[in-house]
């Protein structure tokens, strides 16, 4: 993509970008509070599981039918309210210095969005506030997008195009962050720039390098 096209509007994954993720069944136990049960967390069972994530995360599967069919996956290893737990504490904190350096882009008066491939429960804890508690994110997003408002995921070609239709902007304008290297090729095969966050290291740091290269923020 030519440096000579600027950047209209910047694009962020949320889980391994913006906020931290548990990563893992085990993980996700720890943090609320439950022990790891049965082959819950087996390869076996995180590939069953797979079908119903990507259900839920498209829209065509909601809340409650997404934990009963995980409940029935595992063999009752953990009740319904249980698994919901396990799911909420799926998504964690957001990363340090990601809400400054949106805050910042705000002020610099760039666009941004958000591109993500998440369900309902996720979505509104983090921008909405969920069960009397506040948004997670508390930084200003213009273009929100989750792949289950969509009733699609990446990285599938339709999601990008749907999402540069929806901002209005050709695909060359749109600068995106994503810690999966198949959604990052995904983007880049629609058109737009794309680049990969290594989830384990500084995010905000990372994105600061390479919106600094596009010429958007100056380095910290």
């Amino acid at each position: 993509m030519s440096a000579t096209v600027p950047v209209r509007c910047v694009v962020f994954d949320l889980g391994g970008v913006l906020v931290r993720l548990a990563g893992s069944w085990t993980r996700a136990c720890e943090v609320a509070g439950l022990p790891v049960r049965g082959a819950a967390d087996s390869p076996e069972a995180r590939r069953a599981r797979h079908g119903l994530v990507v259900a839920h995360e498209e829209g065509r599967l909601d809340h409650r039918a997404f934990l009963r069919g995980v409940v029935d996956l595992i063999e009752g290893a953990y009740t319904v309210d249980e698994v919901d737990a396990i799911h909420r504490a799926w998504v964690l904190e957001p990363y340090p210095g990601v809400e400054a350096l949106l805050h910042e882009l705000r002020g610099a008066r760039v666009r941004t969005g958000v591109l993500s491939n998440t369900n309902d429960v996720h979505w509104r804890e983090q921008f909405e506030g969920d069960r009397g508690l506040p948004p997670r994110l508390r930084a200003p997003i213009d273009h929100p997008h989750g792949s289950h408002l969509l009733g699609v995921r990446k990285p599938d070609r339709a999601i990008y195009d749907r999402f540069a239709r929806e901002v209005a902007l050709d695909a060359s304008h749109l600068l995106f962050f994503d810690d999966l290297p198949d959604n990052v090729a995904g983007a880049r095969a629609a058109g737009w720039r794309a680049e990969r966050i290594d989830p384990t290291g500084d995010t905000a740091s990372q994105m600061r390098a390479h919106l600094a290269a596009n010429g958007i923020l100056v380095p910290a």
